[in-house]
């Protein structure tokens, strides 16, 4: 998405700068570029938008989705398994707990999406907003084990994500669909700030923040993908949380 903003961003700029002589052939071209590009935007957005995925997501997906979550916890507790003797193994403990919590509640709403592909059921919100809901569980959990600030988990932390759970039911069926993957990427970004800002961990924080950014992608381009992006997106989180769990034990 942010690639066809820039580009669009662009050839508006190129566009206004180009004098339109008649039969000018460069500003012709800029034009057709420029609407295309706009209309590849507002076909994104408007599938990113969209109350349910319009891609041909089916059951093999959905159940290849609700085992691929298995993974990131099984990394995650392989790395405070054999985390070293000075590390803070509280903290670490505490960011697999909280991927403990929310693993059932992931695979209860994927396995109700396969029920919905296949026409057993009709709807699965209340899945979706349990599954999301812990989803930011998580995230305060790790802005207190990476921050290490009370301060900013008070301020900050339980703020953000106690709203964010609380705009995912009360607007589970009104708002924009991108809106709670909006504030899903706040709640991380503000998780691995503190890495940059005062842990010292700035190397960790660009690989975590390049990974996330990753997941994103594929979780996007789920479509594209023939409904495999969510599940890759899955997997793209056992390096991302390795990254986090590690950070956390430091």
């Amino acid at each position: 998405m942010y690639a066809y903003v820039y580009l669009y961003t662009y050839l508006r700029l190129q566009q206004t700068m180009t004098i339109d002589f008649p039969g000018d052939v460069a500003g012709k071209a800029c034009a057709q570029r420029v609407a295309a590009v706009e209309r590849g935007l507002k076909h994104f957005l408007a599938h990113f938008s969209a109350p349910t995925s319009s891609g041909p997501v089916g059951v093999a997906q959905e159940v290849v989705s609700a085992i691929s979550m298995c993974l990131p916890l099984a990394c995650g507790y392989y790395v405070v398994q054999n985390a070293p003797e000075d590390a803070c193994q509280f903290c670490g403990e505490a960011v697999v707990l909280g991927m403990a919590l929310h693993l059932p509640f992931s695979v209860a709403y994927h396995i109700a999406e396969a029920a919905k592909s296949s026409g057993r059921i009709e709807d699965a919100t209340v899945p979706r907003c349990l599954d999301q809901s812990f989803v930011h569980i998580c995230c305060l959990i790790n802005t207190w084990a990476i921050g290490r600030s009370f301060t900013y988990f008070l301020l900050l932390g339980i703020p953000l994500n106690l709203y964010s759970i609380a705009a995912l039911w009360l607007y589970a069926h009104s708002e924009p669909r991108h809106y709670r993957f909006l504030r899903m990427g706040f709640a991380v970004f503000f998780y691995l700030l503190p890495l940059l800002l005062w842990r010292g961990q700035q190397l960790t924080w660009f690989i975590s923040g390049s990974l996330f950014l990753m997941c994103g992608a594929l979780f996007a381009l789920d479509s594209v993908m023939a409904g495999w992006g969510h599940c890759l997106m899955h997997l793209s989180l056992v390096p991302f949380l390795y990254t986090v769990v590690s950070s956390a034990l430091v």
